[in-house]
């Protein structure tokens, strides 16, 4: 390894469970919080935020967090997971612990990490 960071979405999913609400942690098994991240990662691919081969660029690029939350919404009642908006949100939330744990978010001012 050259030193990447690698986001793991299990391991992304095992940190959010962890630190969601108990009523959440019910509600929620990994394997849907999995799904959850996986349609994040796919709404950026759609809208070349991300590649799973490498960075697109070397800064961040905004991201419409609104636009996101619906499609991530849509897509959740598509595939059978009930979530309201306020708890897609706490999810998201609960994955920058895990950004900031691998490195990829810098704690100081929440930007991504860059070598």
């Amino acid at each position: 390894m050259d030193g990447e960071i690698e986001y793991i979405v299990e391991d992304a999913a095992q940190v959010v469970h962890e630190h969601i609400s108990r009523l959440m942690q019910i509600k929620f098994p990994e394997e849907d919080i999995i799904q959850i991240l996986d349609l994040e990662f796919e709404y950026q691919e759609l809208t070349g935020l991300t590649s799973e081969t490498k960075p697109i660029c070397d800064y961040p690029l905004p991201v419409d967090e609104e636009e996101m939350k619906i499609f991530i919404l849509h897509r959740c009642k598509e595939i059978g997971i009930v979530i309201r908006e306020d708890e897609l949100e706490e999810i998201l939330e609960k994955e920058l612990i895990y950004l900031r744990m691998i490195g990829l978010i810098d704690d100081e001012d929440g930007l991504p990490h860059l070598n």
